[in-house]
């Protein structure tokens, strides 16, 4: 994710910490959140956790390519003819006395400790070596690819709970305005039904207008608290901690056509991207299986010393080259190699399942766009006339034209109106993000 911290967010993070009581509220803007959730989110963390374990898995791939270095010391006490005959030639303190057939079968018990030092090195190994690298290489490459997904996920969850705490706080602007409405009417219809000019029945619709009117707001108060907890959770802050958002979140309109975003996604969503490289470490598990087939060839030195005690003294050393061949293993490396296979083919048929499934994807993701934009300018259109026709009727009313039911029903229809033009208005912010998302392009920088 490119999102960079902003200069107000830092200091506000770095401000010493206040009482709860005494807590300003943090006022941060679409890219504010998105800076800040780029250094405190947790998931965002735990993949660069993985991105890490990736590079030192990585490390230890090239170790392969290196010498193996040991060293050791083995201490044995042994009256065994054969170790003890061979520790006192290790120890270089053979004299002709030792070679008489009773000294020989019953020798006295003998001390040897042996220290050493080996160098071992693989020249050959099938190219094991060379597919395990490459394993290790387009492992962590996929890793950095899940590590770029997950940031644009972040910042989708963010716009769309940015966008949802913002379409609560004017949903409950507009429940409030509509309670204070509903109460209105009530008090004016009670006032002229004590003047005889409407009857009871009208005054109950009023009453049950009224409590119809303190739900919704209810509602929609409860709606702000679960939105505001969504963000604080992405902010990794207690929820206490009070948000001020500032102003609504905007994207740049996507100027590239279906296709062209099609072909983006295809060629460049990180998940697919990842999804490609996973199969490459496929293929080179092949490969480290294919090894097993092939030589193995290695170089050893060793230098020993042996004494009666811990020392360096009787130095001998070994110097050797070894080949090796499995000719038979019980047809465990045929197995394991038609196991790799398979699980490389497995992979490649869904990596073409997959791309497909992200056309699908982006194409579905275009159309709720699209659907979203023709909403909105409906919802809005709806507003308007839902206004025009409340004024109207709260004429006609004043001027006996009108029932109270009607002056009701004209009230409702304005308030249902306002509310779906306010989710129109963010739903399409949502459906404008997750077309990015959907085609791998949702960055920092859409961000208006």
């Amino acid at each position: 994710m490119n999102a960079r911290p902003l200069l107000f967010a830092a200091t506000l993070l770095a401000a010493p910490s206040l009482s709860l009581a005494e807590e300003v509220a943090l006022a941060l803007d679409l890219r504010g959140v998105a800076a800040m959730a780029a250094e405190r989110n947790p998931g965002l963390a735990a993949s660069n956790r993985q991105i890490e374990a990736a590079e030192s898995l990585q490390s230890a791939a090239r170790a392969g390519w290196l010498p193996r270095v040991d060293v050791g010391t083995t201490a044995m006490r042994s009256d065994s003819p054969l170790t003890a005959f061979g520790s006192k030639l290790l120890q270089q303190q053979v004299i002709a006395a030792d070679f008489n057939p009773a000294q020989l079968n019953k020798p006295a018990a003998m001390n040897n400790v042996q220290t050493y030092a080996r160098v071992s090195l693989s020249l050959f190994d099938g190219g094991a070596t060379v597919a395990r690298n490459e394993q290790a290489t387009s492992s962590l490459d996929s890793s950095r690819q899940m590590h770029e997904m997950t940031g644009q996920q972040l910042l989708f969850d963010l716009i769309a709970a940015y966008s949802q705490l913002r379409q609560s706080q004017a949903e409950l602007a507009a429940r409030q305005e509509g309670r204070k409405a509903a109460e209105h009417h009530l008090a004016n219809m009670q006032a002229m039904a004590r003047q005889g000019m409407l009857i009871p029945g009208e005054v109950q619709a009023a009453k049950v207008f009224a409590l119809q009117a303190k739900v919704a707001e209810k509602s929609a108060a409860n709606a702000f608290l679960a939105a505001d907890e969504r963000l604080h959770r992405l902010l990794d802050l207690p929820v206490a901690r009070k948000l001020e958002l500032t102003g609504d979140p905007k994207l740049l309109a996507p100027t590239k056509s279906l296709d062209e975003l099609q072909e983006l996604a295809v060629a460049g969503r990180p998940d697919l991207v990842a999804t490609r490289h996973q199969l490459e470490v496929a293929d080179a598990g092949r490969e480290v299986a294919r090894a097993a087939f092939l030589p193995q060839v290695r170089l050893l030195a060793e230098q020993q010393w042996n004494d009666k005690r811990a020392g360096l003294a009787h130095r001998n050393t070994t110097i050797a080259g070894m080949v090796d061949l499995n000719l038979f293993s019980g047809g465990r490396d045929k197995a394991t190699y038609n196991a790799a296979s398979a699980e490389v083919e497995r992979q490649r048929l869904q990596l073409s399942d997959r791309e497909e499934q992200v056309r699908f994807e982006v194409a579905d993701s275009w159309r709720s766009r699209e659907l979203a934009a023709e909403a909105l300018e409906l919802h809005n259109e709806s507003a308007s006339e839902a206004d025009e026709a409340l004024r109207v009727s709260k004429l006609r009313f004043a001027a006996g034209l009108d029932r109270a039911s009607d002056l009701l029903a004209a009230q409702a229809r304005r308030d249902t109106a306002l509310a779906e033009s306010i989710k129109a208005r963010y739903a399409l912010t949502q459906a404008e993000a997750q077309l990015y998302l959907m085609a791998g392009q949702l960055t920092f920088e859409v961000i208006q």
